[in-house]
């Protein structure tokens, strides 16, 4: 008897036990559950607002330097070089005299065809005045027509093959080249000489398909030369190709000032662009994107409270996105903290 009593004893002494136990857990639970309701009410984080910006990004693209204008100076006529004024080497201003082609033979012709036209003139006169008067046929005065014409034409050309004789520079620039001599005969279509102006060069480069809708004509750039280290130049763009060439690239041209003609044909050079958009966009960084650029989402920040919102990005700017849907400007959005935050909860920001 005594022995079953002290069985019930004990028993009744575990079962008490595992209730105080039960007791105590239950109020530990509580005691969570009120905790983490006070860290869910006051989850930190940073927030920045959504603003409106001009988004820019800087850009290299390499290429050779050329003179702006370049031209390969040709005889306009046959003759005997009797003087060259200007060798490799020299420069020439517009319009001056670079050699000069033998004329005497032309001066010559030139003198006949210049009385010949005088007088396919006169004839004219005559017989006009004589057809007024009935006294020559329309056949006679069309003849002396076709001749007047047929001698102003033989003077013209002559006076041009004339002029044609003194070679000179079409624009001013710098003799890279010649080719003859005094003496040397040379006929219509020979090379004389090369005359390039590099006050003004023009750097050629190849612009990857990625960039090219981002430059246009009038964009500036910042060109260095391997071969002169210590100075930038500033240039503008003045032409982009409107067809890719063999290795999927764009050509552009880039002018550049060079007074000092320090930039010569065939430099190596390197243009820095700073490309900016057409007016400007919304944009974010790309740490308050939750997820993927593929499926963005922020979360917007209101009455100290968060909302997850799905958005659609443009173009990357470095760290920067650009917001075609989803924001508006002065929106604020989480910036640091989202691995934390869900649709409605509270958050305090830290900044």
């Amino acid at each position: 008897m005594k022995k079953k009593i002290t069985y019930t004893i004990v028993t009744l002494a575990v079962l008490a036990g595992l209730v105080l136990k039960l007791y105590s857990n239950k109020q530990e639970l509580k005691a969570e559950a009120r905790l983490a309701e006070q860290i869910t009410a006051e989850i930190p984080v940073k927030a920045e607002e959504v603003r409106i910006m001009n988004l820019s990004e800087n850009w290299e693209a390499t290429g050779y330097a050329s003179a702006n204008q370049s031209v390969d100076i040709v005889a306009q006529i046959s003759g005997r070089v009797t003087a060259v004024h200007r060798k490799k080497g020299q420069h020439a201003s517009a319009g001056a005299s670079l050699l000069q082609i033998d004329a005497s033979t032309l001066k010559s012709r030139l003198a006949t065809a210049r009385t010949n036209f005088e007088k396919t003139k006169k004839d004219l006169e005559r017989l006009t005045i004589l057809k007024e008067n009935d006294a020559t046929t329309d056949s006679e005065l069309e003849k002396a027509r076709i001749a007047n014409k047929q001698a102003q034409a033989e003077l013209t050309s002559l006076n041009e093959q004339l002029r044609f004789s003194q070679v000179r520079a079409p624009f001013s620039g710098t003799l890279a080249n010649d080719f003859v001599e005094k003496g040397q005969v040379v006929n219509s279509g020979t090379k004389l000489a090369e005359l390039h102006d590099l006050s003004l060069v023009k750097i050629t480069v190849q612009v990857p398909e990625t960039r090219v809708s981002r430059l246009h004509s009038g964009d500036k750039a910042t060109v260095v030369f391997k071969a002169i280290q210590e100075k930038n130049f500033e240039g503008t763009v003045s032409y982009i190709a409107d067809k890719a060439g063999k290795g999927g690239n764009f050509e552009a041209e880039i002018l550049i000032e060079n007074k000092d003609t320090s930039i010569k044909s065939g430099m190596f050079a390197t243009a820095t662009f700073k490309a900016t958009t057409e007016g400007v966009r919304l944009a974010i960084p790309r740490k308050a994107i939750a997820g993927s650029v593929l499926n963005p989402e922020v979360f917007v920040l209101k009455n100290e409270t968060v909302s997850a919102r799905k958005i659609t990005l443009g173009k990357s700017w470095g760290d920067l996105y650009s917001v075609t849907e989803g924001l508006a400007a002065g929106e604020k959005i989480v910036t640091q903290g989202q691995i934390n935050l869900v649709d409605g909860v509270k958050v305090k920001v830290l900044n």
